[in-house]
């Protein structure tokens, strides 16, 4: 009787195969995709310098309503982009299901 018996492919040897890590950083791809898509859902604030000036020629005049307008637009717009956003988000999470599969067929 030998002392040691194998009984299938050591994880290493699987880890090393090309195809094995192909599938594994197609599926961190589609894990990463999945929650940008969900970060669209969430408002985006900008920070910029021209903080609402009107005039280039670097006088004190600012224009509040500008400044109001542009952080109004950008808190409001994944409101008015639901539909586009759930749809990527739904067409990312069957992308991510997908290279899930295909990650368990090559082991």
């Amino acid at each position: 009787m030998p002392e040691h018996l194998s009984a299938g492919i050591p994880v290493q040897m699987l880890s090393n195969r090309p195809d094995v890590k192909q599938a594994e950083m197609a599926l961190a791809g589609s894990y990463y995709y999945t929650n940008q898509a969900r970060s669209a859902f969430y408002p985006k604030i900008t920070i910029n310098g021209s903080a609402g000036w009107t005039n280039s020629a670097g006088g004190a005049i600012i224009n509040p309503a500008k400044f109001i307008a542009s952080a109004v637009g950008s808190l409001t717009q994944p409101i008015f982009d639901r539909g586009a956003n759930v749809a990527k988000l739904r067409l990312l999470k069957l992308n991510k299901k997908k290279h899930y599969l295909l990650s368990r067929k090559v082991y």
